[in-house]
């Protein structure tokens, strides 16, 4: 799985919270620390591995609960139009 932003959304990060507007400007959607920290490594395209090293890394977490984690989020931001998810290539 490879993601990246939707270079359509606004978004802007005020004390650790990255604010997101969705193109079209429907609402705001505000993202945790860690969302914020995602959202922030998928301004360039990343793949989940790298995703799930990151969060890792940052967050002492382990790889099974940051990856599950990573998915549950990427889907969320993909599903409100806030990020391209596409496979990786074979």
């Amino acid at each position: 799985m490879r993601v990246t932003q939707n270079p359509e959304a606004a978004w802007r990060v005020l004390e650790g919270h990255a604010f997101v507007v969705p193109h079209g400007g429907t609402g705001v959607v505000e993202l945790d620390e860690v969302g914020t920290f995602i959202w922030q490594l998928i301004e360039a395209e990343r793949t989940l591995d790298d995703l799930v090293h990151h969060v890792c890394d940052e967050f002492d977490v382990g790889p099974e609960r940051a990856r599950t984690d990573c998915v549950t989020f990427v889907e969320d931001l993909a599903r409100r139009g806030l990020a391209a998810v596409r496979p990786d290539a074979p």
